[in-house]
This record gives structure tokens, sequence and C-alpha cells, in this order.
């Protein structure tokens, strides 16, 4: 018995590069994609909801440490 080797055909080819490039921009969104833990929504002058984070030294930050003052947050993304 011997072994049968078939070139594979340009339509085979392109379908394959078709699954990983339409497989890795799905596998990107999932990685990116943010789920809100339920609706947040916050109103100039209304009271923010609960904030902790890490300041820009990596610190913890309690949005309550600011309780009575004026402030402005500013939320967004980027990455560095």
């Amino acid at each position: 018995g011997g072994a049968v080797v078939a070139e594979p055909t340009p339509g085979v080819v392109g379908l394959a590069v078709l699954t990983a490039v339409l497989g890795g921009m799905l596998l990107a969104l999932l990685a990116i994609r943010k789920v809100p833990a339920g609706e947040r929504r916050a109103m100039v002058g209304q009271p923010l909801p609960p904030l902790t984070a890490l300041d820009d030294a990596g610190r913890p930050f309690d949005l309550e440490t600011l309780t009575g003052r004026r402030v402005m947050v500013k939320f967004f993304r980027g990455s560095w």
C-alpha cells in the first residue's frame, strides 16, 4: 500500500485563511469586551456610587476620601 498525497485546492486554502482570520477577530473582540455589572449611570451633580481603584502610583484609592468636595471624575479606556 501507498499513501495518497493531494495538493490543496485554492478554495480549500482560501477557506482555511478566512477561518483563521475570522477566528482571530472573534478572539480579539472577546478579549477586549467589557461586561458591565448592571446598569450604572452617573449624572452631573449627583453622588457617585462607591468606587475603589488604584491611583497612578498603584496605591489603593477610595472615592469616599473626597466626600464633601467637588470632584470631576473622568473615565477612559487606554493602554500604555
